[in-house]
C-alpha cells in the first residue's frame, strides 16, 4: 500500500460539496413539506413567528431558516427572514408557478438507483419514453415541470418574433406535454392557432394548462405519438419540439426532424428545446447528467451537441440553425436552437 508523503496536495473539498448536494435537497424537499414558503409570503418574519406557523420547534425552525438563505431561497436581515423573487415566484402554493409538487416527488430518483447495473448492462431501467410507459410517467411529470420551462418560452417567443405572426397562422406542439412551449405564443398572439400533439393521457393535461391560461380556444389535440399521426404538409409556420429529441436518440430525431420539414411552410421555423453539450460532450454538468438520465430512462435516449443539431437541420434542408441567446443562461447552458425552412 502506498504512503503519504509530506507534499501539498488538495484537500477533497469538491467530492464533499458533490456529496452535500444530497443534504440540500433534502432541506429544500422538507421546506416544501412544512409548506414554509407559503407561511412567508406575507412579508418578513423571525424565526419564532415562523415556528409558530409552522407549529414546529423554535430552533429547528432557525436552523432550517439558516440552511434556506445559504442555499439563495431566504433572505435574512436583522434577524428577520422573507422571501426571495425565486421562492416567492416557484414556491408559494398559491403561485401560477409553483414547483413544489415537482421538488417534494422526485419522478425520477427511484430510476437513478439503477445506474450500476444500467452501466453494467447498457439497458435502462425503463423505457419510459415508450407509450406503455408513457401514458404513466409524463402527465405527472408535464405537470410537474411547467414552471421550468415558462420564462425562457416567453423569451422565445419575444425573440423570434413569433407574436407578430399574422392571422391564420399555426404552430405544431410535438409531445406537447403540459403546452409550455406553445402556450405563451398563444397569450402573446390571438392570431396563432396551435396543434397540440401527445398520447391521449397527457394531452389531458395540455388541455388543463391551456384552459388555466386561457388559451384552449386557440388549441386543437392530435391524441398519438409523431411516427403514427399523419401531420399534413406545409401546415405550420412554427413546430415547437420542447424536450422530445434526447428521448428519441439520434436515428429517430433525424425522422422526426424530416417530418418537420415537411410540415413547415417555406420560411416557417423549428424551434428545439433540448440540453445541449460541447461538442467533445466534457460538460457542462446539467447536460452530461441529463445524458446519465436519459441512460437509465430510454432505450436510445442521449443528449445533443451544437454541432450535431446543426448538422442533423443541415442534413433536413433547414437553413441556418442557431443557438438563441437567452435572458437568464449563460450561452453555454441556453437550451433552445432554432432553424428556417
Amino acid at each position: 500500500m502506498a504512503t503519504l508523503q509530506m507534499k501539498a496536495i488538495c484537500p477533497p473539498q469538491h467530492i464533499f460539496q458533490i456529496l452535500h448536494g444530497r443534504w440540500a435537497v433534502q432541506v429544500l424537499q422538507s421546506a416544501v413539506e412544512l409548506d414554509v414558503f407559503s407561511k412567508m409570503a406575507a412579508g418578513a418574519q423571525d424565526a419564532t413567528a415562523v415556528a409558530k406557523a409552522l407549529d414546529a420547534d423554535t430552533h429547528a425552525t432557525e436552523v432550517l431558516l439558516n440552511a434556506l438563505c445559504s442555499l439563495g431561497f431566504l433572505l435574512k436581515k436583522d434577524g428577520r427572514y422573507q422571501l426571495n423573487e425565486l421562492s416567492q415566484n416557484y414556491l408559494v402554493k398559491s403561485s401560477p408557478l409553483y414547483i413544489g409538487g415537482f421538488v417534494a416527488h422526485d419522478h425520477v430518483a427511484e430510476f437513478w438507483k439503477n445506474l450500476p447495473e444500467t452501466i453494467r448492462t447498457g439497458k435502462p431501467a425503463s423505457a419510459v419514453n415508450q407509450q406503455a410507459h408513457a401514458e404513466d410517467f409524463f402527465p405527472k411529470l408535464a405537470a410537474g415541470i411547467f414552471p421550468l420551462s415558462y420564462s425562457t418560452a416567453h423569451d422565445v417567443v419575444s425573440q423570434l418574433k413569433l407574436n407578430e405572426l399574422p392571422a391564420g397562422s399555426r404552430a405544431l406542439d410535438i409531445a406537447a406535454g403540459s403546452g409550455v412551449w406553445s402556450i405563451p405564443l398563444a397569450q402573446q398572439n390571438k392570431n396563432v392557432h396551435v396543434d397540440a400533439l401527445d398520447f391521449p393521457a397527457v394531452l389531458k393535461v395540455t388541455r388543463e394548462f391551456a384552459e388555466r391560461e386561457g388559451v384552449d380556444a386557440q388549441y386543437s389535440y392530435i391524441e398519438g405519438g409523431w411516427r403514427n399521426c399523419k401531420i399534413e404538409s406545409d401546415k405550420y409556420d412554427v413546430i415547437f419540439l420542447g424536450h422530445i429529441l434526447h428521448s428519441e436518440g439520434m436515428e429517430e430525431s433525424a425522422a422526426l426532424l424530416k417530418e418537420c420539414y415537411r410540415a413547415l411552410r417555406p420560411n416557417g421555423k423549428i424551434v428545439i428545446a433540448e440540453m445541449i453539450g460541447y461538442d467533445d460532450y466534457s460538460g457542462p454538468p446539467s447536460a452530461q447528467l441529463f445524458a446519465v438520465n436519459m441512460l437509465i430512462m430510454t432505450q436510445h435516449g442521449c443528449i445533443f451537441s451544437v454541432k450535431e443539431l446543426s448538422d442533423m437541420l443541415t442534413n433536413e434542408g433547414f437553413k441556418n440553425p442557431t443557438r438563441l441567446k437567452l435572458q437568464n443562461w449563460r450561452d453555454d447552458d441556453a437550451p433552445i436552437m432554432v432553424a428556417t425552412k
